[in-house]
């Protein structure tokens, strides 16, 4: 059966030789036993205006990267997927030009066989508006990807084993919670955006000398709250953010655990807020909290409440906040700065003792990255982190 379906359709366990084209409010629907492939390559379903996939598997095999082959294609306002298993696509959920389209419950195999550059992306929105991408279980591949799509929600997935867990580029008013990064290149990567918020997600080890849970480029108006970050190379990454003078950017009540760089700033940092942080055990003790790249310093944001490990000060009124500021300085950062190639050295001994000489023996006074008016005395109960 192939071809043009309309109406309401019910695939029962078996192989069905595609492509299919679901018409406008057509619903086609199955078990995990109905297969739906597509033996010469190319686009195996594509989902027209109103019409419904749900529960079925699709067999992309044979799909072309250059031609973008998709397993699933929307291809009209108001089209859903749900429950759909994707497997051996290039390609894996797509929606180009579309309003309204809601991509659920899915299981989408990226694959983990190519380098990774080469692979297809397992979930991607093109000119895609006011839709939502939620509870979808996502491994490998290459990015789930945002791209020139304003008014989404990107909510409740599992992304495992690509390179950017979620990527925005040209698209405003997203909003992406409660999703789970784990052993992915990028978690969250913000580019060209403004008015986007990042809530209650989790990065879990995003490693390597690119890794970072979080990154903030040209973008502004964006928000990162109640988020957990453990294990990462770079916890957040912020570079030329916020872009417009009218534009801010927030990073709260946030766990930064046993990141080797917290959170890391291309230059010197303006117009913002960072506030409530737990900075916890920096890559155990053998990384920072902040790094300000290029000389610059994190000065001219506000910093209020946060927990730093480091932090050797007192609480003598019982406020649980410091009743002396936390000013962070850094000896090793000024000689990386220096001279970049000493980054490669981070963590080991030689370069932490100096930093230590430089606190026991002040001769040199490192230039101070910021100042935390009320440091908190301890950080909060986070379950991620016991369970790491």
């Amino acid at each position: 059966m192939t071809g043009v379906i309309e109406g309401h359709v019910c695939l029962h366990a078996g192989r069905y030789e595609g492509p299919f084209v679901l018409a406008p409010g057509a619903i086609v629907w199955g078990p995990r036993e109905a297969v739906i492939t597509r033996r010469e390559g190319g686009t195996v379903v594509e989902v027209g205006a109103g019409a419904a996939l749900d529960g079925v598997t699709v067999d992309g095999e044979g799909g072309v990267f250059d031609r973008a082959d998709a397993a699933v294609k929307l291809t009209g306002d108001g089209a859903r997927v749900e429950g759909v298993t994707v497997v051996h696509a290039v390609f894996g959920v797509t929606a180009e030009r579309v309003a309204r389209v809601v991509i659920r419950g899915n299981r989408v195999e990226g694959g983990r066989q190519a380098t990774i550059g080469l692979r297809g992306d397992p979930i991607r929105l093109w000119e895609t508006q006011d839709s939502l991408v939620e509870g979808n279980d996502v491994d490998g591949g290459r990015d789930v990807v945002v791209w020139y799509s304003s008014g989404n929600t990107i909510r409740g997935n599992t992304i495992a084993g690509g390179r950017y867990g979620t990527h925005l580029m040209y698209s405003h008013h997203n909003e992406i919670a409660h999703n789970h990064y784990d052993g992915v290149v990028v978690g969250v990567f913000v580019m060209y955006s403004h008015d986007v918020t990042l809530t209650a997600n989790r990065v879990i080890d995003a490693g390597g000398a690119a890794g970072m849970a979080v990154g903030l480029k040209d973008s502004g108006n964006v928000f990162v709250r109640g988020n957990a970050f453990v294990h990462d190379h770079t916890g957040v990454y912020v570079d030329h953010s916020p872009m417009q003078p009218d534009h801010t950017i927030a990073i709260e009540d946030n766990l930064f655990g046993r990141c080797d760089v917290a959170l890391d700033f291309h230059a010197t940092a303006r117009r913002g807020t960072i506030a409530g942080n737990d900075f916890v055990d920096a890559s155990g003790g053998a990384g920072v909290p902040v790094s300000v790249e290029g000389g610059g310093d994190a000065g001219e944001l506000v910093w209020h409440g946060n927990y730093w490990s480091e932090y050797d000060g007192y609480d003598l009124d019982g406020d649980d906040h410091g009743d002396v500021p936390f000013a962070l300085r850094s000896f090793e950062g000024d000689l990386v700065d220096r001279a970049p190639s000493l980054a490669f050295f981070r963590g080991t001994a030689a370069l932490g003792a100096a930093e230590t000489v430089t606190k026991l023996v002040p001769m040199y006074a490192p230039r101070t990255l910021l100042v935390d008016d009320a440091p908190r005395m301890e950080p909060r109960a986070w379950e991620v982190l016991d369970a790491d």
